[in-house]
């Protein structure tokens, strides 16, 4: 019974492991198909964060629920702008609000200082801890690092786009720092958002709970009017605040003008106001915006919205209990920050006081509720870009430029001003013009680096510079000749004429060519010249300026055919079929092209000779008379052989005539496939039957008794006849060629799978006799490719089986055709590729690896079982 409980755990373990092997395969195989996700908060080019001040206690619904729309935002932070909780049970706040979103960053309100009654902030700090793995830095006599006191860290860690900056300006109580100008905390506040900059952070973000100018129920700058000020002074591009309990996103605000200081206490200067925000959109270090969010559950105030505020012209949007700019419902929850390097983009996530599902969701009630968004950018300068007319000018005619394509990414209907150096010299050849169209002529010719510079109205500016190339000067175009040179100048075949042409400016437009006086035609690939007799190709280009080359030529002879020779014989007729005196040999030679070079001869066999007149041939006997003619070009004819018979009684026997004949399979290029026979014959002019003699390959002399075969290879073979009187006749010879055996085809690559689908198909051959006179390539089936004497080809194919016939044919007409099979898998990630086996490779590995766990815990356990077995058989429990 136990050892089946033992197995059906084994059994159990097994198919689990199995199981869990089976998810994490298929979960690695969705990660490599999804490859790297979208960035997480706060890391890569942007991250969000969230802030809201003036909290619900422990538990507080409407607290709980900013708490979740923060996470449901991907928020990398929430800033907890003061006032966190109105309780002195600070861990039940911080444990409760951690619960829905686990990094809230907190900084000290008058309810967490004493100053109000309320927590403690250093029990806050202690149960709301800095969770975000980045430096913290505290201001001048701060606990500990600053944190919820005043602090600064730069965010991300690795190429941080924020600096922000937490401060307790106007707080008192246990903290009771003094912001006043020059003070130690003043001065530490404008140090950190100067380093900032100078350390090449993108944005400064300063957060703290009192505020300076509102309309809604708090005192006026209750912040402190010197360290709101050097604030906007400094361009701080967002100041956080709670305390309000409302929400104001003000227009941007600056010093500038009579605007020296921010008036607040119901006052309004609107030269303080650089940006008024009306489209939501500001630009980056025009000045600051302030937007105060004292949103987070804890009673909502009223706001003053019918003009008796004057500080009501700060704020492009305002939310209360009792009114807001747009008419909606009001709301609470976060303000919601998305950052990149080049923008902030901030929306309100607002819903109705306790009007949340479980989820912490307002879905019905959100298009009713006050919302509110707004976005941050970086200036962009324009973008500068222009072209020009003809785009290859010549020298002396105008030019014109065209910087029309130049914009403005911030304004797409913005007014750019242009100014242009022609010449690349660094001075400016027009001031600032309003329109982006003019003209220039160029007095010489010469490459000229053209800058055009635009501007917007803001004074940001951008350059463009293009190479303008003004050309004077025409192309020059060479010439080149191919085919096969034969003698005294003349081509024996086609002849090939390539032009090439080239221009330092503008480059070449075009080239033209004419045959022998012809029209001009367009030049792309070689003119072949296909026809004999002497012939002249002129050319010309022009370049893309219109400059057009004095045309050039070259002249050159082309003979492809032999010349033709005939001949006579003059002498005393026998019988009619041969002569009975010396012969004399007339030979008549023409050329229709280069003319004769010359004439020769030989007789039977002997030395060659120059024709120069009628040769005389004597001697009985039957003579053979070769002859043939060389043109100037180099062209020689076929040797033509005449033979004729002269018989002139001297008393002696004339000799035997031997006659060859040669049976077997013709190849290519006079080789034989097949073996060979050869048959000699002979007559004699004195009667009887004469004796045949041969020898092959230099061999001894044997007498010819019948048909004799020739194998594979190259053969002389000799052979005379002799008659019974002793005449015999000049040996003769003739050459055979056999080749049977058609080529060896090996070595094929590639083998199995290749994983790239440029395959390169690669073989040698051998073939021992007449040699490999070259290969064809099928692929796939496809019709077969001459390729010479190479023996690879590189084929683009697609994944999958592929063939390749390789066919080597050798010179005698062999063939032998050879077929190579392989695969093609170029995805290394895929269905297809490397991991096509990955699921199985680890269900593999996890059963080995189970097996190894089981074998040495069952080779652990049979000791033990082996001495319980020997104490039952004692006791006589088993046998």
């Amino acid at each position: 019974m136990r050892s089946a409980d033992c197995s059906a755990k084994r059994v159990r373990a097994l198919g689990a492991f199995l199981v869990v092997a089976s998810l994490l395969s298929i979960l690695l195989l969705e990660l490599v198909a999804m490859g790297p996700g979208p960035a997480g908060a706060g890391s890569g080019p942007t991250f969000v964060f969230t802030a809201a001040g003036d909290f619900e206690g422990p538990g507080g619904g409407d607290m709980l629920s900013l708490a979740k729309r923060a996470r449901y935002a991907n928020a990398s932070f929430l800033l907890a702008l003061g006032d966190l909780g109105y309780t002195a049970n600070e861990q039940g706040w911080c444990d409760s609000i951690r619960s829905e979103f686990s990094n809230v960053l907190v900084i000290a309100g008058n309810h967490d200082t004493g100053e109000s009654s309320g927590g403690d902030i250093n029990q806050y700090v202690a149960h709301c801890p800095f969770t975000l793995g980045v430096l913290v830095t505290g201001g001048p006599g701060t606990p500990g690092d600053g944190y919820g006191f005043e602090y600064y860290f730069d965010y991300p860690a690795v190429s941080p786009l924020v600096r922000f900056i937490l401060i307790t300006a106007g707080v008192t109580g246990s903290t009771n720092y003094n912001y006043s100008t020059g003070s130690s905390h003043y001065n530490w506040v404008v140090d950190a958002v100067r380093s900032a900059r100078d350390a090449g952070i993108p944005w400064v973000v300063v957060g703290m709970h009192k505020q300076c100018v509102t309309v809604g129920s708090k005192s006026d700058c209750s912040m402190g009017q010197p360290m709101f000020d050097k604030l906007v002074d400094l361009k701080v591009d967002l100041i956080l605040h709670g305390h309000d309990h409302v929400y104001e996103r003000s227009h941007q605000i600056g010093l500038q003008g009579t605007c020296t200081t921010v008036p607040s206490g119901g006052g309004f200067n609107p030269d303080c106001i650089v940006g008024d925000g009306a489209d939501n959109l500001y630009t980056k270090g025009g000045g600051s915006v302030d937007v105060i969010q004292g949103t987070g559950g804890h009673g909502l105030y009223t706001v003053t919205l019918d003009g008796t505020d004057g500080e009501l012209g700060y704020f492009a949007q305002v939310m209360g209990d009792n009114a807001n700019t747009k008419g909606l419902g009001k709301g609470y929850g976060p303000v919601i920050y998305e950052v990149s390097p080049t923008r902030i983009v901030a929306r309100t996530d607002y819903c109705p006081p306790a009007g949340t599902d479980a989820n912490g969701l307002c879905p019905s009630t959100a298009s009713t509720t006050f919302q509110d968004a707004f976005t941050i950018v970086e200036p962009q300068h324009p973008v500068a870009q222009f072209t020009t007319s003809p785009q290859y000018p010549a020298v002396g005619p105008l030019v014109s430029f065209d910087a029309s394509g130049s914009y403005d990414p911030g304004d797409p209907n913005a007014s750019l001003e242009a100014r242009w150096d022609f010449d690349g010299d660094g001075t400016w050849d027009t001031g600032w013009l309003s329109t982006l169209t003019t003209e220039h002529a160029y007095a010489a010719a010469g490459s000229y680096p053209v800058q055009l510079e635009v501007r917007n109205s803001a004074g940001l500016t951008d350059i463009s510079t293009a190479t303008v190339a003004v050309d004077g000067r025409p192309p020059v175009t060479g010439s080149s000749l191919s085919g096969t040179q034969g003698s005294n100048g003349w081509f024996t075949s086609d002849v090939s004429v390539t032009l090439s042409a080239s221009d330092d400016l503008s480059g070449v437009s075009s080239t033209d060519y004419l045959i022998d006086g012809g029209p001009w035609q367009p030049y792309a690939t070689p003119v072949d010249v296909a026809t004999d007799g002497t012939h002249a190709v002129s050319y010309r280009s022009t370049d893309r300026a219109g400059n057009i080359e004095v045309a050039l030529s070259v002249a050159f002879q082309r003979d492809t055919r032999p010349p033709s020779t005939t001949h006579s014989l003059n002498g005393t007729l026998g019988n009619g079929s041969w002569y009975a005196s010396p012969v004399s040999v007339t030979l008549v030679s023409s050329d229709a092209t280069s003319g004769i070079a010359l004439v020769q001869y030989r007789v039977d066999g002997g030395p060659l000779g120059i024709y120069a007149s009628p040769v005389n041939v004597s001697g009985n006997g039957t003579h053979h008379f070769e002859y043939f003619a060389t043109d100037l070009a180099g062209n020689q004819e076929p040797i033509r052989d005449v033979m004729f018979e002269i018989r002139i009684d001297s008393g002696g026997p004339l000799p035997p005539t031997t006659s060859l004949t040669l049976e077997g399979v013709a190849g290519s290029n006079g080789w034989f496939v097949s073996t060979v026979t050869a048959t000699l014959s002979a007559e004699s002019p004195s009667g009887g039957i004469p004796s045949i003699a041969y020898r092959l390959d230099n061999g001894s002399w044997e007498a010819y008794t019948g048909p004799t075969p020739v194998h594979d290879g190259q053969h002389v073979l000799e052979y005379y006849a002799r008659d019974s009187s002793g005449a015999a006749e000049t040996p003769r010879s003739r050459i055979i060629l056999v080749d049977t055996a058609p080529p060896v085809v090996d070595t094929l690559a590639p083998g199995g799978t290749v994983t790239s689908s440029q395959v390169t198909i690669s073989w040698s051959a051998v073939d021992a006799t007449s040699g490999i006179d070259h290969f064809e390539v099928s692929v796939d089936g496809g019709p077969f490719v001459s390729l010479g004497h190479d023996t690879h080809l590189t084929v683009g194919l697609a994944d999958g089986t592929h063939s390749a016939r390789i066919r080597a044919i050798d010179v005698a007409g062999n063939p032998s055709t050879t077929t190579l099979v392989f695969a093609v898998d170029a995805t290394v990630v895929g269905p297809t590729g490397l991991y096509r086996e990955l699921p199985m490779f680890l269900v593999v590995g996890a059963v080995l690896t189970l097996l190894l766990v089981l074998a040495w815990r069952q080779r652990k356990k049979d000791p033990i079982r082996q001495e319980q077995l020997v104490a039952r058989r004692a006791l006589g429990i088993v046998k």
